[in-house]
């Protein structure tokens, strides 16, 4: 059963003594009927001065968001344009160079050079595949591939 904080309607009476908790009877019936604050209006010039006030608040509100989005566009700027520079300088420094060797080696090399390595490597495939017979998933050899080396290893993946 809930018990109400309003005054007892109906004539009947309200036993919860107001004066022992709340100091003075006076108080407590005065809080008990007061309306609440939705029904206080406000007169037209407080009302003005409020939505001045808040309309301030909401303009620096605003004003701050803004800084603060500029602020993050000028910071995201700033990370692409060092990622740009960094790979630029990577490109420089380390990527050309290696291609321009690789370039040169393989320009380097004649083409009947290029031709008897390729024969070269050929036969070596085609004689360890004739001396191993059949390869299969089921059956390897692990001396020569252990395709459970990365479980086992657990050191191969420290830096």
């Amino acid at each position: 059963q809930r018990f109400s904080s309003a005054p007892a309607q109906n004539g009947t009476a309200n036993t919860f003594d107001h004066s022992r908790h709340f100091g003075k009877k006076s108080i407590a019936k005065d809080w008990l009927t007061q309306k609440g604050f939705c029904y206080v209006k406000a007169t037209p010039d407080q009302s003005r001065d409020i939505i001045a006030s808040v309309q301030c608040i909401l303009d620096r509100e605003n004003c701050f968001v803004r800084e603060v989005d500029r602020y993050l566009r000028y910071n995201d700027f700033l990370d692409l344009r060092k990622k740009e520079m960094l790979y630029k300088k990577w490109l420089e420094d380390v990527s050309e160079p290696l291609l321009q060797k690789i370039k040169d080696k393989v320009d380097s090399q004649s083409d009947k050079r290029v031709q008897k390595r390729r024969q070269e490597q050929f036969s070596q495939y085609l004689n360890y595949c004739r001396k191993k017979g059949y390869v299969s998933l089921e059956h390897y050899d692990p001396s020569e591939y252990d395709p459970f080396l990365l479980k086992t290893c657990t050191d191969c993946r420290k830096v």
